[in-house]
């Protein structure tokens, strides 16, 4: 989801099929070796020629927004065949039957130094440096056009001293093309390797150099979440999973990918605990949403179902960390009053679907919408159904998973269409709202009652919220940046050219509470904090939990907003 001036290698080679065995139309058995070096990480890709007599390799290409990753392999090779580029993202093998193939290059790192987080995800590419990599397999694997579902093989080359490498590529078992290209991979001088027993297999857990937190500790709450979350899915995915993490300069960025059986996690030095909580929380349901509900929409238009494969498991999120006693009661509210005050702060809040189509990788702020739209339309759905006793969205969502599970290999649903047949299967036609929130991009406003009498959702009219400076260009930079001479924070002391420590109080999107944060300059250390009320009005709304609750009261409300991730705490 990188590279700064090494090089990754694949090679590989144990079993081949005997000559000619394969017919044209069969899959072609691939084994991919990489081998990590301080140069730069080389590259082999092997196979036994069959009676098709030539093989179309795509390299790396575009995704998540980047495109041209195949500018960061060069010095390509081939033995047993010949080879010719019709253009620069792909590769033709002509062999024949029987051949032994060998294709070898080098993948660059995408990066000129350690990847730094005020440049946004790392989805250049690799990052290689001197001593240690992290890669995902579409970033560095040249794959077969047509060839998704044929076998692979994975090998490690010869490993460094004093190196550690890790990827879910490891695990036992037979595996595919796309297995291969969704992989993640990490290695280093100074990464470590914890292990732990889950619900249907072992959690690894590769981290890279030192973080503010118990990286032990902090691979028992991956753990309990993977545990939980299988739990809540009814164990019907099983096996290994692994989660990398990689540091990146800078201040106040993290993020993450989903990667199948495993997801690649980074952040900056400052990432706290419960944000990466957070982020393996919302990947790791990326297994189920929307993998085992149904298929994407290919190319460009992805991003016009969003909001259910981002924005339900954003909703997810929620409830299992709550249902795993990860959170608390109050956790949950926080949480979801943050995504209400942002979501009434968006300047894009009522934005059609088809602007999240052309501008999600390019605008922030376009970006986040679907996680807000589709998480509040969960919850919104959830109501209906348990307000008309017609059961609630857990069992909708299982109904939609045994679906596409059934379905033929060949005829797997959309996933956002399977969700709305299971949904209107026992509750009413989600047309209306699926023209006004989604295609049309009106407010989706809950319902008061929407948490009966464990929390009450309230609407008030605040100032709108306005930090007063350049809070994103700050945070990157760690100077002050962007003050307006006219806003809330210069009158209370900020100015440009401040060295920002650290924040220390504030909720966004929220004009109420003070905003804070330590800084420096020739007077020395001290907090500024004010109110980041703007000039505007706008309407907000916020969960009020229910006061004075005791245990058994507690326990129900957990049971009511966890739903069926508190049965399996």
């Amino acid at each position: 989801m990188l590279r700064p001036f090494a090089g990754l290698l694949i090679a590989g080679l144990l079993i081949w099929p005997a000559p000619s065995a394969l017919a044209a139309d069969e899959p072609l058995p691939l084994t991919y070796r990489l081998t990590p070096s301080a140069d730069g990480l080389a590259v082999t890709l092997r196979f036994r020629g069959d009676r098709r007599k030539s093989l179309t390799l795509d390299l790396p290409d575009k995704a998540m927004g980047e495109k041209d990753r195949w500018r960061f392999l060069s010095d390509f090779a081939v033995n047993g065949a010949t080879m010719t580029a019709p253009d620069p993202k792909t590769r033709v093998l002509t062999f024949a039957p029987g051949a032994a193939v060998t294709l070898r290059y080098i993948a660059h790192s995408a990066y000129a130094g350690e990847p730094d987080g005020k440049d946004g995800n790392p989805y250049k590419g690799a990052v290689v440096r001197p001593n240690w990599f992290a890669a995902l397999g579409d970033f560095i694997f040249a794959t077969p056009r047509g060839g998704d579902l044929w076998p692979a093989a994975f090998k490690w080359g010869a490993i460094r001293k004093g190196w550690t490498v890790a990827t879910d590529l490891d695990r036992p078992g037979a595996k595919t093309v796309t297995d291969i290209v969704e992989s993640t991979l990490l290695g280093g001088t100074d990464v470590t390797v914890y292990r732990r027993p889950v619900a249907g297999g072992t959690l690894g857990f590769a981290v890279r150099g030192a973080w503010p937190f118990d990286t032990a500790a902090f691979a028992d709450t991956l753990a309990r979440t993977v545990t939980v979350q299988r739990g809540f899915w009814h164990s019907d995915l099983k096996g290994p999973y692994l989660v990398t993490l990689f540091p990146m300069l800078g201040m106040g960025s993290s993020g993450g990918t989903g990667r199948g059986d495993g997801f690649a996690l980074y952040g900056t030095p400052d990432t706290t605990e419960a944000v990466l909580r957070r982020i393996i929380a919302h990947e790791h349901l990326h297994s189920w949403i929307p993998s085992r509900i149904g298929t994407m929409h290919d190319g460009p238009g992805e991003p016009a179902d969003y909001w259910f494969s981002e924005g339900f498991t954003e909703f997810y999120t929620g409830r299992t960390l709550l249902g795993a006693g990860l959170w608390s009661l109050e956790d949950y509210v926080a949480d979801l009053n943050d995504k209400l005050a942002a979501y009434a702060n968006s300047p894009v809040r009522n934005a059609p679907n088809s602007r999240i189509v052309e501008a999600f990788w390019t605008d922030s702020a376009v970006e986040t919408l679907p996680y807000q739209r589709g998480m509040f339309l969960a919850l919104l759905w959830d109501g209906r159904l348990r307000k008309a006793g017609r059961s609630d969205i857990d069992a909708v969502m299982f109904d939609a998973r045994d679906r596409f599970l059934r379905a033929p290999a060949g005829a797997k649903p959309n996933a956002a269409e399977n969700f709305i047949a299971s949904y209107e299967h026992v509750g009413p036609d989600l047309g209306p709202d699926l023209k006004h929130f989604v295609e049309d991009g009106e407010t989706v406003l809950l319902p008061t009652d929407l948490f009966g009498d464990c929390a009450a959702v309230r609407t008030t009219e605040i100032a709108t919220f306005d930090p007063g400076f350049d809070r994103e260009k700050s945070a990157a930079d760690g100077i002050i940046a962007g003050v307006d001479p006219n806003g809330p924070a210069y009158a209370a002391g900020l100015r440009d050219g401040m060295k920002r420590i650290k924040r220390i109080g504030g909720t966004d999107g929220d004009s109420r509470v003070p905003l804070g944060y330590r800084i420096a300059d020739s007077g020395g250390e001290r907090d500024i904090s004010w109110l980041p009320a703007g000039t505007g009005r706008l309407t907000l709304q916020e969960v009020v939990l229910a006061p004075e609750m005791d245990d058994r009261k507690r326990k129900l409300c957990v049971s009511r907003m966890a739903a069926g991730a508190a049965a399996v705490r």
